[in-house]
């Protein structure tokens, strides 16, 4: 009498150990998280008490907008840049204008161009509470105390966070314009989670720094806000709060650093990223204004010992141009540049090269836009790409020329 056959085996039947080594090399968060959705057992194995090696921060995903519809679609660079593979197209952000990210999958968008300012998270249920936090959509002058009646409308123009969110322990820091000051300078702005309204910083009155036009980034670094000027000033700001734990407004210092550009080129745009415990300024630069992106330099800060017109010797806080990236990748956007190690990703070693990664964030200096209606919005999505070994690579410059609703962003997953 013949036997029945065994049945064939079937991916549930794969061992613990071998999913393990499977998702270790995953290096795609979305592709994780569809591996442990195959199967209960998958599950099961990928989130047992002892997990494999972590693997390194997950590399940002390109959002870019259509121009033929509403829709988002999010692009990931693991498989190199004039490869990238498309995941899926956003449905709870389409339409929006888009303004900044955070590390968790959270997006910062205006779901009404210039209001109804919030965060998303891209990887949370769309039916759950936790998946959107609003953002403040009025300012307030920091000598207005508690006088809600004269805060003022305002729209965010690019926003860094002092913590992931979850509490009123985060704090976030926003480049702002008023409403009723329309084409006229940017502003500082800070909020609490949860704040329906946002605190407005202020300079000392003898500055000489004329910060409210020539904010060009802001990050958060070692317990503080750090911006940058047009002229490569850094400027700093600490949170300060009430005796019942609400916000009161920033103590902020401005630093005149010494900078070495020799420029014969138009500077597009400055970035403050944190890479090895430094903080380095990326600087953007084109031919000339509205041109595309031409070439980068990197800058850190460092002492130095220099004379005055005196012949005193000081210290000084001085910008120094790297000679090399040294191995690293910069993906460099308004209030969220990152730094990453090439060194932790060996397999994009033929696919994804030091450089820095770049988006088009050309309409930042129009500060009209968000004010115009749909048919005279066009937020450009061409100037896309890296910078290595002194060229420019592009990706994307033909397939999505503009859009009528958001420039390109970094979600950080």
């Amino acid at each position: 009498m013949e036997m029945e056959p065994s049945p064939a085996p079937t991916m549930a039947d794969l061992p613990a150990d071998l999913l393990r080594e499977i998702f270790r090399h995953l290096r795609c968060v979305a592709d994780r998280d569809a591996a442990a959705n195959v199967c209960r057992t998958w599950r099961g194995a990928l989130t047992e008490p002892t997990p494999p090696p972590s693997p390194p921060r997950p590399l940002p995903w390109l959002l870019l907008p259509s121009a033929g519809d509403d829709f988002i679609h999010v692009y990931c660079f693991y498989c190199g840049i004039d490869r990238c593979s498309l995941h899926h197209r956003l449905s709870p952000a389409h339409g929006a204008r888009c303004f900044g990210s955070h590390e968790g999958g959270w997006l910062f968008v205006a779901f009404e161009h210039n209001r109804l300012h919030a965060m998303i998270n891209l990887r949370s249920r769309e039916d759950s509470k936790s998946s959107l936090i609003p953002f403040p959509d009025l300012l307030r002058s920091y000598q207005d105390e508690d006088d809600y009646q004269r805060a003022q409308n305002m729209v965010i123009l690019a926003a860094a966070l002092s913590s992931s969110p979850g509490g009123t322990s985060c704090i976030g820091a926003g480049i702002v314009m008023r409403w009723d000051l329309i084409a006229g300078s940017c502003r500082l702005a800070f909020w609490r989670m949860g704040d329906r309204v946002a605190v407005e910083g202020t300079m000392a009155p003898d500055s000489t720094v004329r910060l409210r036009d020539e904010i060009q980034d802001v990050i958060y670094q070692d317990g503080a806000f750090r911006l940058v000027t047009a002229r490569g000033f850094l400027v700093t700001c600490i949170p300060m709060f009430y005796a019942d734990g609400g916000l009161q407004g920033t103590t902020e210092s401005v630093q005149r650093i010494r900078h070495r550009e020799r420029l014969r080129e138009h500077v597009h745009a400055r970035y403050l990223v944190e890479s090895r415990a430094k903080l380095l300024m990326i600087v953007r630069f084109a031919a000339r204004p509205r041109s595309p992106t031409s070439l980068f330099k990197v800058f850190e800060m460092v002492q130095e010992m220099v004379q005055d017109y005196t012949g005193v010797e000081k210290i000084e806080d001085t910008w120094t141009e790297l000679e090399s990236l040294d191995g690293r990748l910069f993906f460099v956007g308004r209030g969220c540049s990152r730094s990453y190690e090439s060194s932790a990703y060996p397999e994009l070693g033929l696919g994804l090269k030091e450089g820095v990664y770049f988006l088009d964030d050309y309409v930042y200096a129009d500060e009209g836009m968000p004010f115009r209606d749909e048919g005279h919005r066009r937020y450009p999505c061409s100037d896309n790409g890296r910078w290595c070994d002194g060229h420019v690579h592009r990706c994307f410059s033909e397939q999505r020329a503009s859009s009528a609703h958001s420039s390109p962003t970094w979600l950080l997953p």
